[in-house]
């Protein structure tokens, strides 16, 4: 259910691969189907038609988010998604949610040079980000309980990030002295059994 390979190695491949799955090949399902909370001081959720999207006004420095832009990433082999980025200067960006079509998560800053189209062209992570990263597969229905609800806001508060994706798809971005607690939360809760009808 947890596992570790799906942190920066494999990740990218298997949720692309679950994508393929779920809707067919198509190389903007990821933006279409990603959910996300980013570390914020104040949380706003918006749902509409039964999905739910967590925004973040403030960054670390407390500032408006407004230097975050959208941008096509394209890769050597002609994957391509959009993501929204913080330039940090030259051609390096920092990833303000993590990308299903390179190895790179929330808050690693990445290379990419501009394409004749308007792209930007993932060259390398530059450097990875300080949060731990780690996924898991967990229906819809236990993501959206009081339990996992309750972990997802500590992990807000304590500076880090979640993620949801494809429904079931859940990936949390924590601080290095709290990863092991909120992980162990997380498989307790998804391993207790479902209460029947």
């Amino acid at each position: 259910m947890w596992s570790e390979e799906l942190a920066h190695e494999d990740r990218s491949g298997i949720i692309r691969n679950f994508a393929v799955l779920m809707r067919g090949p198509c190389p903007r399902a990821p933006g279409i189907y990603r959910f996300l909370a980013r570390m914020m001081s104040q949380t706003t959720t918006l749902s509409m038609n039964g999905l739910r999207c967590s925004f973040r006004p403030a960054g670390e420095s407390g500032d408006m988010h407004a230097d975050a832009i959208e941008r096509e990433i394209r890769t050597a082999t002609g994957d391509s998604e959009t993501l929204l980025l913080t330039p940090m200067g030259g051609d390096l960006f920092r990833l303000e949610e993590s990308s299903f079509v390179t190895d790179a998560v929330y808050r690693d800053v990445i290379r990419a040079t501009e394409t004749e189209h308007g792209a930007l062209l993932f060259v390398e992570i530059a450097e990875r980000s300080p949060l731990v990263t780690n996924s898991c597969i967990l229906r819809q229905e236990l993501i959206e309980s009081e339990a996992i609800q309750s972990i997802l806001k500590q992990i807000i508060e304590q500076g880090g990030n979640w993620e949801q994706v494809f429904g079931g798809v859940l990936i949390v971005h924590t601080p290095p002295t709290t990863a092991e607690k909120i992980e162990d939360q997380i498989r307790r809760i998804a391993a207790q059994k479902p209460n029947a009808p």
